[in-house]
């Protein structure tokens, strides 16, 4: 836009410079009354307000937004200034919808300069939040540039020029973020050193739109994507050092490929060497076959590099993770499973015996998970269903069943939200296997003198357990409803031949 010299009020240019830049006015273009750009001796600090937000805070403004241009400073004692001149241009440059003056004085209708749609506000003063600015009707969403002009009479003081994305009246709101750690903490405010948090951002959007989300340690990006390919979830390692570390989340509602300003949440976490992790194995005993602290990694434990003994979600598909009363786990349930790697069983006259510990949170009742034992066509499959534990055991020709109670806290409220650990002791005979469920916490024994579940079976080479359930696993109706819901998982391990030690009711039995 061609800018020159039509008035000057103020002057601390010199004369030769007034006339140069009065000359490239006259090259690039000639000069609107209302474009005029005169030298100020202020430089005024124009902002505008998206709700409680300004534009450099949040680029991203809703059809349901108040919009309020301000002035950061007071000029109530700048002569000079009478108005604020705000519109908007789209991509293009031109201009959408009405020119709202902010106006102290009353603007002459009869004046042959004055745009026709131009639409003056009078205000008693510029210090104060100007009326809301009306957005333009059937705005599309896009990019867009809202322009703020401090005027002198006709004559503009200074221009300034803030970009932002429209979003129209789409749903959208960032709650905040979420911490969780992994398994059983003895505190939720003190994170361990080196454990694995999930931060989750709390977005309500509709299903149009897919928001990008950008974190940040400090100044440092350190993950960004979309929501849909998991960017809403961050793993962050604590680091072997104590103190607060500071993180943030910047959500974009759409991402533009300019640099506009997200909604944006921070988070501080204390990291300390009084939390410690509470499991229920430890790594050393060398009877432990498989180990899943499931911090947020599908990786085995005991043997962390080895890809081998890594939990493989079917079909490829990305492991789901989900956060409840400050803990989080692996989630698995209808279409949502993961199996472990096949356990060889060695050959001999003697039971082989297995024992696998594991604490889970049932979000609703059904299939926790099942073993199969190679292709003999038998299958161990374990249900939570209301306050009790369904152990049952198939093969073609014949089914059996064992039901174990929880302890009575079960029946109190909040009970379902928390964590419940258990164990299945499984035991592989020449012609038959045998499985009973032991659960911790269950002080009353009252399950303990129960006999095994017990079926026939021909020798088995192998077995493999399988965390969730699919299709090919419903049997019958019942089952269908069943295997829709869902668990999450937060520790999982599987001994050969544990010692009775390890598992209090073992002794017991």
């Amino acid at each position: 836009m061609g800018m020159c010299f039509q008035k000057l009020k103020k002057s601390f240019f010199p004369v030769s410079l007034a006339v140069f830049f009065a000359f490239l006015g006259v090259l690039f273009g000639g000069c609107d009354a209302m474009d005029t750009i005169m030298p100020s001796a202020s430089n005024y600090k124009v902002n505008v307000q998206i709700n409680s937000l300004t534009l450099d805070d949040c680029s991203f403004v809703t059809s349901s937004d108040t919009i309020r241009p301000f002035f950061e400073d007071s000029v109530s004692n700048d002569q000079d200034v009478t108005g604020l001149m705000v519109f908007l241009k789209n991509s293009g440059g031109s201009v959408i919808g009405n020119r709202v003056l902010y106006s102290l004085v009353q603007e002459n209708a009869d004046d042959p300069d004055a745009a026709s749609d131009d639409v003056v506000i009078l205000v008693k003063n510029l210090d104060d939040f100007m009326p809301s600015f009306p957005m333009p009707k059937n705005l599309q969403p896009a990019m867009y540039t809202m322009v703020t002009q401090v005027m002198n009479g006709k004559n503009v003081l200074q221009r300034v020029e803030k970009s932002f994305y429209y979003i129209n009246s789409i749903d959208f709101a960032y709650k905040g973020i979420s911490v969780y750690l992994p398994g059983v903490t003895e505190s939720s405010q003190l994170i361990p050193k080196g454990t694995v948090v999930m931060l989750e951002t709390n977005i309500d959007f509709t299903d149009s739109i897919d928001p990008y989300i950008v974190w940040y340690e400090g100044k440092n990006i350190i993950n960004e994507g979309k929501y849909s390919n998991g960017a809403g979830q961050l793993f962050w390692k604590a680091p072997e050092q104590s103190g607060f570390f500071y993180l943030r989340a910047e959500v974009f509602p759409v991402k533009t490929g300019d640099k506009l300003a997200g909604y944006k949440k921070d988070i501080s976490l204390l990291v300390s060497s009084i939390a410690i992790d509470v499991h229920m194995v430890l790594n050393n005993i060398h009877q432990l076959v498989h180990w899943y602290t499931l911090d947020g990694s599908l990786n085995d434990s005991k043997m962390i590099a080895s890809a081998e003994r890594a939990l493989k979600p079917a079909d490829r598909a990305s492991p789901v993770w989900k956060g409840k009363n400050g803990t989080y786990g692996l989630l698995t349930g209808y279409e949502n499973t993961v199996s472990l790697p096949k356990v060889r069983i060695p050959e001999g006259n003697t039971a082989k015996t297995w024992q696998a510990l594991f604490r889970f949170n049932s979000v609703n009742d059904g299939e926790l998970f099942s073993v199969s034992f190679g292709s003999s066509g038998v299958r161990m499959h374990l249900f939570k269903e209301n306050t009790d534990i369904i152990l049952t055991i198939t093969s073609p020709s014949k089914t059996v069943s064992q039901n174990y109670s929880l302890p009575e806290k079960s029946n109190e409220p909040g009970y379902a939200d928390s964590y419940i650990a258990a164990g299945l002791n499984f035991s592989v005979l020449s012609e038959s296997i045998s499985a009973h469920v032991n659960i911790l916490g269950d002080l009353s024994g009252s399950d303990l003198n129960k006999d095994p579940a017990v079926i026939d079976i021909s020798f088995p080479d192998e077995f493999q357990f399988l965390l969730g359930q699919t299709d090919s696993d419903i049997r019958n109706d019942e089952n269908k409803a069943k295997v829709k819901s869902a668990v999450i998982w937060d520790e999982f391990a599987l001994y050969y031949m544990p010692p009775p030690d390890f598992f209090s009711a073992a002794q017991k039995r």
